[in-house]
């Protein structure tokens, strides 16, 4: 038996590298996915909320599409 099959065998340890190593590798995945993800919403939306001529033109146009 190797060394990472009696490392995974034993139920405390194999919780506690699950717990702490894997889960705070994909926490920091989903972090970024989800930066990435409202960082392009709000770029795609900004004309919506901003007030220079161009957007309220953006705005106006979108408007009458609808």
């Amino acid at each position: 038996m190797d060394p990472v099959q009696k490392v995974f065998d034993c139920q405390d340890l194999r919780h506690l590298i699950l717990t702490k190593v894997v889960y705070a590798k994909y926490k920091e995945e989903l972090y970024a996915r989800m930066k990435e993800f409202f960082d392009h919403q709000v770029i795609t939306n900004w004309y919506k909320f901003c007030q220079c001529e161009d957007c309220l033109r953006n705005r106006a146009y979108y408007a009458s599409l609808l």
